[in-house]
């Protein structure tokens, strides 16, 4: 009942099991984040430069113009206000213009700032915000200007809020995504992935010496959130994200400009919480368990579980692209080598025990019949006893009686050189003469009464008792 028991639901619970530990260790270490995030980069390059940026335009400007005045700032601020831009978005705090930029600036009502967080010197535990230049008069629209997160060196992560000094603060991208509409956007979690979906290099841009220019395209800039910031340069370098072309890095304004975008369209990626992932990884053990019970050979195992990792790769691609779900597909993937490895292995054991019972099983119906458990249970065992009585005496005649189990008579079972009928004495009785005798002797009686019929002249009759540990087994009778 145990093997059945346990051949019925061992492999129930390795599913259980595989997928518990796998989302355990998924959920609560990084024993996969690396390994998991070389995938997600993998998926985001596969499906990245298929949607568009309607609603937003980077505007790059060389890091020499960061100290420039009114000619350069106010003059583009009341460009893009021509061209009708939405809204407008400066990741930085322009330190050289006057405080007629900042009065236009708060009298279109919606233009935005970067303010950098400024740690104290010796004590990065107290941070505050970059104040204000004393030109820029009163409060004005800003949000916290911070870095991307990064993961073992990619930046896949932004911010949407900011803790300072025991205060929540919106960062610049939140801000510019926020207030660029009147629409009632829901509230983004603090931390989220960017949406790389719009590819590399591939966000609307223009230079900012083509826009004050008048090279600007009115198309290109009509209700738009435009953001504005700094090529990449040794002082402001890029960084790693899943979209940057090998041995490259991303502009920070490429990726501010992607995580604009994520807010701006509400394309979160979103990640399964342990419920689900618990879940997803009980699908995928118990379909395994399902393929596995139908299937006999190792190689057709094998093959089977690489159609069922193709299944889920594809279907992760086809959700990932299209409702924005990433399906960890290496705790997946651990989940189903778990399994396999615990499935066969208990599939060895089992294989291995039943061998076991069918070999020891047929080697005691071997010993049984070659090595009987008692006497009587030989095959003509009373022959080779009357052939080796009969050739190693060198005997005349030979006959073998043995008892009726249960009770005290004898019969006949065995004659060598003469017949079963020659027995003279009829009664077969060993409670009487002269088995009695013999028995008495415990040992051979010669007898001087005829018990076989037709003794020649000479021929002298012997009868011996055969006795075992007390128990009269039979008896012999020969002649010399």
């Amino acid at each position: 009942m145990g093997d059945s028991w346990r051949s019925r639901y061992a492999g129930l619970i390795y599913a259980v099991l595989s997928a518990f530990l796998i989302a355990g260790f998924f959920a609560f270490t990084n024993l996969f984040r690396y390994a998991d995030g070389l995938v997600y980069d993998a998926m985001v390059r596969l499906t990245a430069g298929e949607q568009p940026a309607d609603e937003l335009l980077l505007i790059e400007a060389g890091a020499g113009h960061r100290d420039d005045g009114d000619k350069t700032w106010l003059t583009l601020l009341r460009e893009l206000e021509k061209l009708g831009a939405r809204k407008i978005a400066f990741t930085f705090v322009p330190q050289g213009v006057s405080a007629a930029f900042y009065d236009y600036a708060r009298q279109q009502g919606n233009v935005v700032f970067g303010r950098r967080v400024i740690a104290a010197v010796g004590q990065t535990s107290q941070e505050s915000i970059e104040p204000w230049p004393s030109q820029a008069g009163k409060e004005l629209p800003f949000g916290v200007l911070t870095l991307p997160l990064a993961e073992y060196g990619v930046y896949r992560w932004h911010r949407s809020f900011v803790q300072i000094g025991g205060t929540r603060y919106p960062t610049l991208e939140q801000t510019a995504a926020s207030r660029s509409d009147s629409v009632d956007r829901p509230t983004p979690p603090d931390r989220f992935l960017i949406n790389f979906e719009v590819g590399s290099g591939r966000l609307p841009r223009l230079t900012l010496s083509r826009l004050l220019a008048g090279g600007a395209i009115p198309e290109l800039v009509k209700n738009r959130v435009v953001l504005i910031g700094f090529a990449s340069t040794s002082e402001i370098p890029g960084v790693k994200t899943p979209i940057s072309p090998p041995g490259m890095t991303t502009s920070l304004l490429d990726v501010r400009g992607a995580a604009l975008h994520t807010l701006l369209t509400g394309r979160f990626i979103h990640r399964p919480g342990l419920p689900a992932l618990f879940g997803m990884l009980l699908v995928v053990t118990l379909v395994s368990l399902l393929v596995f019970h139908w299937l006999d050979s190792r190689r057709a195992t094998v093959s089977a579980s690489l159609a069922i990792f193709a299944a889920y790769v594809l279907t992760g691609l086809y959700l990932f692209k299209t409702v924005q779900l990433w399906l960890p597909i290496v705790a997946l993937a651990s989940a189903q080598l778990l399994f396999f490895v615990l499935f066969y292995r208990e599939k060895a054991m089992l294989h291995d025990e039943t061998m076991r019972a069918m070999l020891l099983e047929l080697s005691e119906e071997l010993k049984k019949r070659v090595t009987p458990a008692s006497f009587y249970e030989t095959r003509e065992h009373w022959q080779q006893v009357a052939n080796m009585l009969y050739q190693t005496l060198d005997l005349e005649r030979l006959i073998l009686l043995e008892r009726v189990e249960g009770d005290h008579r004898l019969r006949e079972v065995q004659a060598l050189n003469c017949s079963l009928d020659d027995i003279e004495e009829r009664r077969r009785d060993y409670e009487r003469q002269p088995y009695k005798r013999a028995i008495e002797e415990n040992g051979p009686v010669r007898l001087e009464r005829q018990y076989l019929r037709n003794r020649g002249e000479g021929e002298e009759e012997y009868l011996v008792p055969l006795v075992f540990a007390g128990d009269v087994m039979g008896f012999w009778a020969f002649t010399v």
